[in-house]
């Protein structure tokens, strides 16, 4: 399922989109590819 998984980085919020089974493993590539990143929400895309 495709996910968007919104971030926060040095005061800038941006959207980030991948390919995920579960919406914990969508968190773990959005933090594997921004490490420096704080998620705020994940929601699915339908």
């Amino acid at each position: 399922m495709k996910y968007k998984v919104q971030l926060w980085v040095l005061g800038t919020v941006f959207d980030f989109y991948c390919h995920a089974a579960s919406p914990s493993g969508a968190n773990q590539v959005a933090l594997a590819q921004h490490p420096n990143a704080r998620i705020i929400f994940t929601t699915a895309i339908f």
